[in-house]
C-alpha cells in the first residue's frame, strides 16, 4: 500500500548503494528498482483505511505513494492535507494533491511515526504555513 523512493541522503547511508562493485554493476544491468522501498518499514497492524482518510505508522525518507489502498480512494485533481507526527520531532503538514491516475505522492518525506492523510473538503482551503 506505501511506496517510497528514497532520497539521497538515504541512498547514501546504505553501504552496498556506495561500494565501488554496486556503482559498476548498475551501469551493466541494474536499473535502479532494488532502491524502491529500501528506506520504508511501516506497521501493517495499525493501519487505517476509510474513505475519509488514511493512517500509518513507520519510517520512510523520499517521495512516498500511497497504493492500492482498500477504502481511501482519490480520484485526479483531489486534493488532500497531510500531517506527520514524528516521535520527538515537530510535527509537519501539508497539501498535495492526486495525479492524473488518482495517485496521491508526497515528495521530499521524512516520516518516523505516523502520517495522517485527509480528504480536504471541495470548498476548504488549505491551511495557512502547510507545505505543498
Amino acid at each position: 500500500m506505501v511506496a517510497a523512493v528514497p532520497d539521497q541522503s538515504a541512498l547514501s547511508r546504505a553501504r552496498w548503494y556506495t561500494d565501488d562493485r554496486w556503482q559498476k554493476a548498475r551501469q551493466a544491468y541494474w536499473g535502479g528498482g532494488g532502491t524502491i522501498n529500501m528506506d520504508l518499514a511501516w506497521q501493517a497492524s495499525d493501519v487505517v483505511d476509510a474513505p475519509d482518510r488514511i493512517e500509518v505508522t513507520g519510517r520512510a525518507t523520499g517521495d512516498l505513494t500511497l497504493r492500492n489502498t482498500q477504502k481511501f480512494r482519490l480520484k485526479a485533481g483531489d486534493k488532500v492535507r497531510w500531517l506527520v507526527k514524528n516521535k520527538g520531532r515537530r510535527d509537519r503538514v501539508g497539501v498535495a494533491t492526486a495525479d492524473a491516475n488518482g495517485l496521491l505522492t508526497i515528495a521530499g518525506l521524512n516520516l518516523r511515526g505516523r502520517l495522517i492523510v485527509a480528504r480536504l473538503a471541495r470548498d476548504e482551503a488549505a491551511p495557512e504555513g502547510v507545505e505543498k
